[in-house]
């Protein structure tokens, strides 16, 4: 390992470059730092960089006051892929797609990372790591971002009479090994799945730097027909799975919660309630995809949908017009 020591070139940035690396980030830009490489071993923490901090072994420690103190971490697992893991405040984002705090996600080279306003990283990689250290998370500056989004809500049909008639801990399991499933699939429509709690699971795209609704609403079908497929592993004696969809977009506040890594995203607006008020409207005769009037019109001309009219919704004076997603265009 090479001497700690501050990297002159770059006052910036504070990493003691190990002496041999299984990947590397290149970090992009045009200031002093741009397309410079650095080497990684096995683990990477990516932090803030405070007035007295000293570097540490696998630790980058970056100059930008939006920067968690601990704000990512880059780990090798043992099968030889790499995860990506945010802790932060303010979030980290991949291919710029924001990331579920706490969540790993699988990296794999040529994708980007960018952390805080500024700091671009492209991951180079072929190649047991331990967590963050327990320090306290103070002094970041919490960044509340607006931000333009399409908001997916999905329910679980009877939950409550699940809960009632079945006992908690097969249920949980059950719905727990089922959100995951649903998860990864909104991951796969490059969507960001915020949580579940109980009965519903809550996603968001962001339209940065692409327009994203339409792959919400994609995903919405890919859901909605991988429920159909799921039916075969649902065990619950005397309830079918049955799901409802709803989507709904507009600006929304991001920002995160909580400190020692017990983190959060709080997202506030109005395309989350409206969502949420939306899915209660779906059943077997409205269907089970309800989308609002904003979520069509930035969709685009590759999709169908029904409209339903106006309808009162709590919350909504005067109510909003409810269409239908039916699917997509047949390219012909």
């Amino acid at each position: 390992m090479n001497e700690t020591h501050r990297v002159e070139s770059a006052p910036d940035l504070l990493y003691p470059e190990p002496e041999t690396g299984a990947a590397v980030l290149e970090i992009l830009g045009s200031g002093p730092d741009g397309d410079r490489i650095l080497r990684i071993r096995e683990r990477l923490e990516i932090g803030r960089l405070d007035p007295g901090h000293h570097a540490k072994p696998n630790r980058l420690l970056l100059t930008d006051p939006t920067i968690s103190r601990f704000h990512c971490v880059l780990r090798r697992e043992d099968d030889g892929g790499w995860i990506l893991r945010d802790a932060s405040r303010n979030g980290t984002r991949l291919d710029g797609r924001r990331l579920v705090p706490g969540i790993e996600t699988s990296i794999r080279p040529g994708q980007i990372i960018k952390v805080g306003n500024d700091w671009e990283f492209r991951f180079l990689a072929e190649t047991p790591a331990g967590e963050f250290e327990d320090e306290p998370e103070a002094g970041t500056f919490i960044r509340a971002e607006t931000r333009e989004v399409t908001v997916l809500v999905g329910d679980l049909r009877n939950y409550t009479k699940m809960v009632n008639t079945m006992e908690s801990g097969l249920l949980e399991r059950q719905v727990a090994r089922l959100f995951s499933r649903l998860s990864r699939h909104v991951s796969e429509f490059g969507g960001t799945p915020k949580e579940y709690q109980g009965d519903a699971v809550l996603a968001f795209w962001e339209d940065e730097p692409l327009p994203h609704a339409a792959d919400a609403c994609r995903a919405a079908l890919s859901l909605d027909a991988l429920i159909e497929e799921l039916r075969a592993e649902w065990s619950v004696p005397g309830f079918a799975l049955e799901f409802d969809w709803a989507l709904a977009s507009g600006p929304v506040t991001l920002h995160g919660l909580g400190e020692d890594h017990r983190l959060g995203l709080s997202m506030i607006g109005e395309p989350v309630v409206l969502a949420y008020r939306l899915e209660k409207l779906a059943d077997d005769e409205t269907g089970r995809i309800l989308v609002d009037e904003e979520t069509v019109r930035r969709a685009g001309p590759g999709f169908r949908f029904r409209g339903l009219g106006n309808r009162e919704l709590p919350g909504f004076p005067g109510g909003r017009p409810v269409f239908r997603l039916l699917g997509e265009e047949d390219p012909a």
